[in-house]
């Protein structure tokens, strides 16, 4: 089973997404209403509240996080290949 990441760690890692994080909170499932409501007070307080929200609903993992970064709206492609070389290498092979 796989272990549930935390708000700080994910945050962490995701700091160079941050300028996506509408997107990230689409692709991790939340409703468009949801993530207009958030404030844009800036892009890391805002990828903050986003990744609070989807983890009050539910767990995430390192291969979802990376799927997200990986879809063609977020296109973090760099980011997704550096987590999962980090946290999902015995997957790869």
């Amino acid at each position: 089973m796989a272990r549930q990441l935390g708000l700080h760690e994910i945050l962490t890692e995701l700091h160079g997404a941050q300028n996506k994080w509408v997107w990230i909170g689409l692709a991790l499932g939340l409703n468009k209403c949801v993530v207009d409501g958030i404030s844009e007070k800036n892009n890391l307080d805002s990828l903050r509240e986003v990744l609070s929200k989807v983890l009050d609903l539910k767990p995430l993992t390192w291969r979802k996080l990376i799927d997200v970064l990986r879809s063609k709206t977020v296109s973090e492609l760099c980011l997704a290949n550096e987590l999962a070389e980090k946290f999902c290498k015995p997957l790869l092979h």
